[in-house]
């Protein structure tokens, strides 16, 4: 299904590498061959023009994908909606140990979620649409990778993960800080001129929410900047 769909992008130049093969099995896995991209550079994603950019590309995505949603299989991503009576999700990596208590942290977590009624659109999206992973000639995207983070998501949901880590390389040593709580702000406003109409006041509530708890999960991971963040805002994250 993620191959369905990465070709239905690539096939209207949305970004989107071309599938050659697979997926096939491999090892314990599946494996797919690519067409290989290098056009490109990565930019700064706190620069206003490479912020819309990001924020413009996310909808065209979502945009695209619309014709696709009612006979998708992709998975809900999962850090943006926890299992129903669970504070977290299991963690991506076994790196991460949730099990000890960081009340700090899980009580923004805890706040989040109980915000989190669902509304607006079910969209198909890159979940993991950030500086890292977008290639760019000038302002302009040119391509992106990472297309195994497709998913399905209410609208306001992506909107408000990507807006926790849009500016985040993990590549760079160190890495990027977490964006500011008027970067993410202004990266939804970006993301609603793109779309032409403003979130509502329950899709606004939704966005807020998953924003909060995604900063607390990445804070969780041991992100210093990200634990700085939940630190200096608390309850005030949802307010996106």
């Amino acid at each position: 299904e993620i191959v369905r769909v990465q070709m239905h992008l690539a096939s209207r130049g949305l970004y989107a590498t071309t599938v050659c093969g697979g997926p096939a099995p491999i090892g314990r896995g599946l494996a797919i061959v690519e067409a290989f991209v290098e056009a490109g550079a990565t930019r700064d994603a706190r620069e206003p023009a490479v912020r819309a950019a990001l924020a413009g590309g996310l909808h065209a995505i979502v945009a695209a994908c619309r014709p696709l949603v009612a006979g998708s299989s992709l998975e809900v991503q999962g850090v943006a909606v926890p299992p129903d009576g669970a504070l977290w999700p299991t963690p991506h990596s076994k790196l991460f140990d949730f099990s000890r208590p960081d009340p700090a942290i899980d009580d923004v977590a805890r706040a989040a979620r109980a915000r989190m009624t669902e509304a607006g659109e079910l969209v198909i999206g890159h979940g993991d649409w950030r500086a890292e992973h977008v290639r760019f000639d000038g302002d302009r995207i040119v391509g992106a990778f990472d297309w195994d983070s497709l998913c399905l998501q209410r609208e306001p949901a992506l909107v408000g993960v990507i807006a926790h880590g849009f500016v985040c390389d993990w590549s760079r040593t160190p890495p990027p800080p977490a964006p500011t709580l008027a970067e993410a702000r202004a990266f939804v406003a970006d993301y609603e001129r793109a779309r032409g109409h403003a979130f509502s006041a329950d899709e606004r509530r939704l966005c807020g929410a998953v924003f909060a708890y995604s900063c607390a999960y990445t804070a969780r991971c041991g992100a210093e900047s990200f634990r700085a963040l939940v630190a200096a805002h608390a309850a005030r994250l949802t307010d996106l």
